[in-house]
Parts: C-alpha cells; sequence; structure tokens
C-alpha cells in the first residue's frame, strides 16, 4: 500500500501536475498566438481600407484642383460649367454630384437642381480654404434628402491675383463606398470616424449596438484627419483547438516518458542499495563468525607453531626438515588468512602517527627484496631526497603496501619487474607500484575491490578489499589501472600532514 501511494505520488509530481502546467502555458501562448494573428489580420483589412479611402480622396481633390483652374471662366457661363460639371460627374461613380460655389458657399451651378441656391459649405470650412488656397474634406456626414449619404470635397478657384472667388465641390456617395468597403473584407466590421470620433461610414454593421464591442484596430488616414477603425474578431472563432489536442498528446508522452525514465532510475537506485545491502550483511554474518572464532583458532594455531618449532629443532634430517617447513608455511598461511578476517570482524581504526611515508617503503624493502627473489623478478624502489609526512598507522601502510606488492609479484612468474616510487603531488602523498605481468581484464578491475573476489585459485578475495577499508580511514584512496597482458599499475594516495 505505501509502495502503491509513493508511485501515486509520484505519477502526479511527474505526469498530472506538469502536463496540467504546459497544457495551461500551451493555451497561453496559443491565445496569445490567436490574438496576435487577428491583430495582424485586422491590421491588413485596416491597410486595404486605408489605401482605398486615401485613393478616392487623393483622386477627387486633384479633379477639382483641375476643374478649378479653368473655374474663373467658367463663373461667368453657367450653362458651359453645369455642362463642365456633368461631365466630370460622368467619369465616377462615387460621385453623387458636382456644384460651382460662389465665395459664400452658395452654388451657383451643378448636376442637381435641389442642391442649388443652398449653402454647401461650412463657414469654417470656407475660411480654412481661403488661408490656405488647399481642397477641404468636410468633417461629417450629410443626408442627402433622403435618398443618399454624402461627405464634401471643395477646392477653392484663384483669380490672376491668387485670391479666392468662388468653390468647386463634389459630394462622394457614402453608400457607393461601404458597398466597395463590404465587397473588400465580408467578414470584418469596419468605420470611419472624424476626429471627433462621430462616425462618417461603416461596413457590415447590423445594428448601432456592436460599434463599441470588442476590440478595435485604429489606423489614421493620409488625406484627412479621420481613422479607419477595424473590429478584431472573436478569439474563439480563431482558437486552434486541434493544436491544443496535440500539444496535450505530446505533452503527456513526454511526461510519461519522463516519468518512465525517473521510475527505472529511481528502480535502479534501490536494487543497487539493496545488492550494499546484503553485501555489508554478507560482510557484517562473516564479521560475526570471524570475530567470536578468530581468537580461538589463532590460540590452538600459536600452540602448534611453538610445537612444531620445536621438533623441527629436536629432529634435524633432511626429510624431516622439508616437512616441517612446508607445515610452518601452511601454518603461516592460515594465521594470514585468519587475521585478514580479524579485519572484517572488528573496527581496524588505530591511532594515527605522523610519519615519513619513505620510512613505510623503507622498512620493507628487506621483505619485498627476499619476495623478489623468490619469484625470480627485478625489483627498483625510487625514493626522494625529501621527507613525505603523512598522517596513518605505520603496521597497516605496511600491510597496505606489502599486499599490493605480493600481488604484483604473483602475477610476474618469469622475470617480471616491480618498481616502487613515491612522489608529493598538490598536497597529497603518491606512492606508485607497478609490475609488468599479465595484467587484469576490463571486468575484473570492476570487481577487484569487491570482498571474496580473486582470480587466484587460493586467494580469498579479501586483500584489495581490505587495503581500500584501511586507506579510507587515512582519507586515502587506491585506484587500478591495467590491460591484459600489459602489466598493472596501483596508485596509493594519502593527503600530506602539513595540508591544510
Amino acid at each position: 500500500m505505501c509502495k502503491n501511494n509513493q508511485n501515486m505520488k509520484l505519477y502526479i509530481g511527474i505526469v498530472i501536475i506538469p502536463l496540467l502546467i504546459f497544457t495551461a502555458v500551451y493555451m497561453t501562448y496559443l491565445d496569445r498566438a490567436a490574438s496576435l494573428s487577428l491583430k495582424k489580420k485586422s491590421e491588413w483589412v485596416g491597410s486595404v481600407h486605408h489605401e482605398y479611402l486615401d485613393k478616392v480622396l487623393k483622386e477627387t481633390k486633384n479633379n477639382l484642383e483641375i476643374l478649378a483652374l479653368s473655374g474663373s471662366s467658367l463663373q461667368n457661363d453657367k450653362e458651359k460649367s453645369k455642362d463642365l460639371l456633368a461631365r466630370a460627374k460622368s467619369t465616377d461613380p462615387r460621385y453623387a454630384g458636382m456644384f460651382l460655389l460662389d465665395r459664400k458657399g452658395y452654388s451657383i451651378a451643378g448636376t442637381n437642381d435641389m442642391f442649388l441656391h443652398m449653402p454647401l459649405m461650412d463657414g469654417s470650412d470656407i475660411r480654412t480654404s481661403i488661408i490656405t488656397r488647399k481642397p477641404i474634406i468636410s468633417e461629417k456626414r450629410m443626408d442627402g434628402k433622403g435618398t443618399f449619404s454624402y461627405f464634401t470635397i471643395s477646392s477653392p478657384i484663384l483669380n490672376e491675383r491668387n485670391n479666392v472667388t468662388g468653390f468647386l465641390l463634389a459630394q462622394v456617395r457614402i453608400d457607393y463606398m461601404e458597398n466597395v468597403m463590404a465587397i473588400l473584407t465580408p467578414d470584418y466590421k469596419v468605420e470611419v470616424v472624424n476626429k471627433q470620433r462621430f462616425s462618417i461610414l461603416r461596413v457590415n454593421h447590423e445594428n448601432n449596438g456592436d460599434i463599441n464591442e470588442g476590440k478595435w484596430i485604429t489606423i489614421p488616414a493620409d488625406e484627412v484627419s479621420w481613422s479607419i477603425r477595424v473590429k478584431m474578431p472573436p478569439k474563439k472563432e480563431s482558437m486552434d483547438y486541434r493544436s491544443v489536442m496535440i500539444g496535450t498528446v505530446f505533452g503527456l508522452i513526454v511526461t510519461h516518458i519522463i516519468f518512465l525514465t525517473i521510475k527505472y532510475l529511481l528502480l535502479r537506485r534501490e536494487a543497487k542499495k539493496q545488492t550494499q545491502l546484503f553485501e555489508a550483511q554478507k560482510i557484517e554474518v562473516i564479521g560475526t563468525l570471524a570475530a567470536s572464532t578468530a581468537h580461538e583458532i589463532k590460540n590452538p594455531l600459536t600452540g602448534i607453531k611453538g610445537l612444531m618449532q620445536l621438533l623441527q629443532e629436536k629432529y634435524t634430517d633432511g626429510d624431516d626438515q622439508f616437512y616441517f617447513s612446508v607445515i610452518m608455511k601452511e601454518i603461516e598461511r592460515i594465521n594470514n588468512i585468519v587475521s585478514e578476517f580479524l579485519v572484517l570482524g572488528k573496527p581496524i581504526a588505530q591511532k594515527l602517527d605522523v610519519l615519513d611515508i619513505r620510512q613505510v617503503v623503507t622498512d620493507l624493502q628487506p621483505i619485498l627484496e627476499s619476495e623478489a627473489k623468490l619469484y625470480n623478478c627485478q625489483m627498483a624502489v625510487h625514493l626522494p631526497d625529501e621527507p613525505i609526512m603523512v598522517r596513518c598507522s605505520s603496521h597497516q601502510m605496511k600491510q597496505v603496501v606489502l599486499n599490493v606488492a605480493k600481488n604484483g609479484f604473483e602475477a610476474m612468474p618469469d622475470r617480471g619487474k616491480l618498481s616502487i616510487k613515491i612522489t608529493a603531488e598538490s598536497k597529497r602523498a603518491v606512492i606508485t607500484i607497478t609490475d609488468t605481468g599479465f595484467g587484469i581484464s576490463q571486468e575484473g578491475l570492476k570487481n577487484v575491490f569487491q570482498p571474496f573476489y580473486s582470480s587466484k585459485q587460493s586467494g580469498t578475495g579479501l586483500g584489495l578489499y581490505v587495503c581500500r577499508r584501511i586507506l579510507s580511514q587515512f582519507q586515502g584512496s587506491i585506484e587500478l589501472s591495467s590491460k591484459k597482458g600489459s602489466g598493472t599499475q596501483a596508485v596509493i594516495q594519502l593527503p600530506l600532514a602539513n595540508a591544510g
């Protein structure tokens, strides 16, 4: 039950919560992307209508300015001016009417008699046109007697002295422009407003209630102080739910992959812990057995060894001496094996002393040279001139060096060479022991420090394990490097006693 709860918590923490966060973030991203897309489309719609509106205004002003060049002569001939205005109106269906006005803005002649003798320009527009001598566009929507709506564009007529003597005025049909704009963008609501924000024309508006609803994009016109407003469509019409589903499925796959990966790593860690626990229990059981029996074995073994020495002194025959020597070697081997088991069964921490690591090797040198002669090998020792002080136990360090060296001798059955070198590197003392033996396989290197692993038929598999355990007390380490058939190098490192 507890494990199921842990799995459920892990699943919620790695899959459910990240998936919800990912989905929320992804939907926010899609929402913003949709808003940006709508904004860009609305801006494009606005640019289309902006271009169309400015084109109509610019073309109308140009036409009026051209007609105004002959306006002074036409003011004296109303029939001729009426004919010219009629022809100008017929060239463009956007014009509801064209008129000749006097200096006060009253129509003198035109294409629509119902506007004759009426004021068609505001006083402010007249004053502005007289001052600037440029065409003027009206700032409001006007009603043409209930038949059509329009706005006006007027251009001043100048005499030889460059004074304003009258005006030419064109009525631009709003309904015609609204129809054209509706054809250009049938799916968008568009409105053109003046600087007081009064509507000039509207496109695709069913009623007046939706004018201020929703979001609008505003683009100013170039030829007049008007603005083109485009209403952005609702987001729900553009939300890509297919992308949301694809993103959610993708997030589900990714989170499950992460969940399974973490679950696999946790299982591996748990298995490793179980293996380590099993090894620790095994060592503990063996240690307990060793602690309870080692002394019982060593006591009679000491007595047997003493008696054998007495017999060896009493019987001096050559054959007897040979048998005694074999028995003594076997007793010594039993004693060494029991000593290694004692290391497992009790704490091996001893009083640490500051000593010169060179002295450890110097003390061992006679024994190592004897072992070298026994195995018919050469041996070289390289010691520095300056002392290298470390904090350790002399007896245990001798055990480590002797154990590693004996492994090297045993790996060189035919005239090999063992070298021992001591150096000081980066606040650490380094003892390098190198042999030219048959080496260790890569698989063997992975296991040499495991208890009870041995490549020798008569080995206990505890030698290197004990060495590493001893060195760990001194904050030291031992590492092996080897290649099959090319010898082995053991590197022992200890912190210097004076290293901060």
